[in-house]
């Protein structure tokens, strides 16, 4: 699964280097990557654990 929007965090000229993204786009991205964990879970319901870095 590619997602377009990641794949801009990263400066593909320089992927060593820092990343395009300001603090702001970096902290809509992870608002945004919160609740699509949290839609999954709900839909999923508590027959499955999810388990993501962001809770370790």
């Amino acid at each position: 699964m590619r997602l377009p929007w990641h794949d801009t965090a990263l400066d593909w000229s320089d992927p060593l280097g820092p990343s395009p993204w300001s603090l702001e786009e970096c902290e809509r991205f992870n608002t945004a990557v919160s609740q699509l964990l949290a839609l999954i879970r709900t839909e999923l319901g508590d027959e499955y654990e999810i388990i993501s870095d962001r809770d370790l």
